[in-house]
């Protein structure tokens, strides 16, 4: 399996932003550097671990449906807690 948090060039980064992340809103970014000494891979690894983005898009369809549904589900008006 292909590395997919890699960006092959600048031109790449710049296809990435335009088709993925603007066309669904995302106009902010936050910058950040990896300090010297650190292995990059290392700390990549430690992040796609942590938040867990390293899901195929069908997997996070269905965590956001079951999400969905379950906040869709909820009925305070009766009182009652939903948790």
């Amino acid at each position: 399996m292909s590395y997919r948090f890699e960006a092959q060039s600048p031109a790449a980064v710049v296809q990435l932003i335009a088709a993925s992340y603007l066309r669904h809103g995302f106009y902010w970014y936050v910058t950040g550097s990896i300090p010297d000494g650190k292995d990059p891979a290392v700390i990549d690894r430690k992040l796609i671990a942590k938040y867990g983005i390293e899901v195929s898009n069908g997997n996070a369809a269905i965590a956001r449906n079951a999400a969905l549904r379950m906040h869709t589900t909820c009925d305070t008006s009766v009182g009652s807690s939903c948790w």
